[in-house]
């Protein structure tokens, strides 16, 4: 068993330990409150458009279609990494998530 020897350790490592603690605390932080403040978008939004009658139906349908795609993501994300590299898998996952928020910006969805 290792004993812990004070002399192993630099300034440098514990700035970069906990910039790197600080760093992924925020983004999640501001990750999550960004998905919540999307989410309650999203619902009022659908409940503006849709007729009462059928919300129930269009709410279970758009959760199952979001749900239901997250696993086919993962084993398309899990065979690109295998093939081209983590790298670049996630490079095009990230892409493909500012493509959806730049049609969505150019969408006339900002104006409802």
């Amino acid at each position: 068993m290792r004993r812990y020897n004070p002399g192993l350790w630099s300034n440098a490592d514990f700035v970069k330990l906990w910039l790197g603690q600080t760093v992924s605390f925020l983004g999640q932080l501001l990750g999550d409150a960004s998905v919540s403040i999307y989410f309650i978008a999203e619902v009022s939004l659908r409940q503006s458009l849709v007729p009462a009658n059928v919300l129930g139906r269009t709410n279970a349908s758009m959760q199952f279609l979001s749900q239901g795609i997250a696993p086919l993501g993962a084993l398309l994300a899990g065979i690109l990494g295998g093939m081209i590299g983590l790298r670049l898998t996630i490079l095009i996952g990230v892409l493909g998530v500012m493509l959806a928020g730049t049609w969505l910006l150019l969408s006339p969805v900002r104006k409802v």
